[in-house]
C-alpha cells in the first residue's frame, strides 16, 4: 500500500498551483519560551544531513545566531546517513539528534517502525497540506527538483537536449556526467523513475555515451563548469540555479517529460540526547526567517510553506510537467535498481 503522502503528492503535481500567495511578508513565527530554555539547557544539536554543506552551514548559523546553540553538523550522501543512523541504533548509541535526507522512502520506513519522535513545529498548518506527514513525524524542510542541464559554452542552447530521451542520443558521447545512485539517494530515486518510463534499454543507451561518473549528485555542477562533463545527465535544480546566479553559464532544462519533485523531511530519532534542541532546530528550519532566506540564497529553494514567495525569477510550479515517485516502490526496489545500474555502467 502506497504511503497517504506519497499518494497526495502524486495527485499535488497535476493540478497544484502556486498562485494566490499573500503580498504581504508573514508575521515573525512565536518560538515557545519553555522549548528554547529546555534547549538551552541540554546544550547542543548533532546534525546529519545529505543537503549541500554550503546550504547547511547557512542555516547553521543562522539558528546558532538566533539561539546561541551550538549545532554539530555532519554532511554526507543519503546513504552514508543512513548507514550511519542505524549503525548507531545498532550499537546502542545515542548520538544523533536531527536527521534529514533526500530520500523519503527510508524516512517513512523508520516511522512505521517507530524509531522516530513525534514532533511538529507549532505552525505546521502552514505547510503546504500534501507536504505534511498524517502521522505528525516528519517535517518537511523544502521541496526538490531533479532535472538535467548543460554548459552552453559547449553547447548551444538551442542545440541542447531537451528531453530526458535526448540524453540517449550518441552525439552526447563522452559529455554526460552522472552522479552513483548508491550514493546518492535523490540519484537512486530517479534511476528508478525513468527507468519505469523508458526501461533500462534507456540506462544502456546512456550507458554507450560513457558518462563521467561521480559519488555526489552536489559534483555534478563542478563537472559542467570545468567542461570535464558539459552535460548533467541528471542535477539537482538548486545546484544549477546557484552556479547560474554566479555567472556560470548553464542552461536549465525542464524536460518535456517532466521533472521529478519530492520533499526533503527532517526527522527526531527516539534516541535523540537532545530533543529540545532538535526540536527547536526544526522550528527555525521551517520558520518563516529561514524558509524566506532559503528562496533567496543562490540555490533559490523552495519554500515548504505556503505563505512564502516562491523564489524568485524560477518558474511556477504549476507550469511543469512532473514524473511521481512511488515511494514503497523505491524501498522494495532500490537495492536491485542500483545494482543494475552498476551493472550496465559498467558493460556487463
Amino acid at each position: 500500500m502506497r504511503h497517504p503522502v506519497a499518494v497526495l503528492l502524486v495527485a499535488f503535481w497535476a493540478a497544484v498551483t502556486f498562485l494566490g500567495f499573500p503580498q504581504a511578508a508573514p508575521a515573525a513565527d512565536p518560538y515557545d519560551p519553555k522549548l528554547i530554555a529546555a534547549a538551552k539547557k541540554e546544550g547542543e544539536v548533532v546534525h546529519y544531513t545529505s543537503i549541500s554543506r554550503e546550504v547547511a552551514n547557512e542555516v547553521v548559523k543562522g539558528f546558532t545566531k538566533r539561539f546561541g546553540i551550538p549545532v554539530k553538523l555532519v554532511r554526507k550522501g543519503t546513504n552514508q546517513v543512513i548507514q550511519m543512523v542505524e549503525a548507531e541504533w545498532q550499537s546502542n548509541i545515542r548520538m544523533v539528534d536531527a536527521v534529514s535526507f533526500s530520500e523519503p522512502a527510508m524516512l517513512f520506513k523508520w516511522r512505521d517502525e517507530g524509531k522516530l519522535l513525534p514532533y511538529q513545529p507549532a505552525w505546521e498548518d502552514k505547510f503546504e497540506p500534501r507536504f505534511r506527514d498524517s502521522k505528525r513525524v516528519l517535517v518537511p524542510l523544502f521541496p526538490l527538483m531533479i532535472l538535467f542541464g548543460y554548459n552552453k559554452s559547449v553547447v548551444p542552447a538551442d542545440q541542447g537536449p531537451k528531453a530526458w530521451a535526448d540524453l540517449a542520443d550518441p552525439r552526447w558521447k563522452g559529455m554526460l556526467g552522472h552522479s552513483d545512485p548508491s550514493y546518492s539517494g535523490s540519484t537512486a530515486m530517479t534511476v528508478m523513475v525513468l527507468k519505469d518510463k523508458f526501461g533500462w534499454d534507456y540506462y544502456k543507451k546512456l550507458a554507450a555515451n560513457k558518462p563521467l561518473m561521480t559519488q555526489s549528485i552536489g559534483a555534478i555542477p563542478k563537472m559542467m563548469s570545468t567542461k570535464e562533463a558539459p552535460i548533467a545527465a541528471v542535477a539537482m535544480s538548486f545546484y544549477l540555479t546557484a552556479q547560474v546566479n554566479q555567472g556560470q553559464p548553464f542552461e536549465i532544462v525542464y524536460p518535456k517529460e517532466g521533472v521529478i519533485i519530492f520533499v526533503h523531511y527532517a526527522v527526531i530519532p527516539k534516541t535523540s540526547p537532545h530533543p529540545n534542541p532538535a526540536k527547536l532546530f526544526l522550528d527555525y528550519y521551517t520558520s518563516v526567517e529561514n524558509q524566506e532566506f532559503m528562496t533567496k540564497m543562490p540555490e533559490a529553494f523552495y519554500a515548504a510553506r505556503t505563505d512564502v514567495k516562491p523564489p524568485a525569477g524560477n518558474p511556477p510550479l504549476s507550469q511543469l510537467q512532473f514524473l511521481s515517485i512511488d515511494y514503497d516502490k523505491f524501498e522494495k526496489e532500490k537495492d536491485e535498481v542500483i545494482s543494475t545500474f552498476k551493472k550496465i555502467m559498467a558493460g556487463k
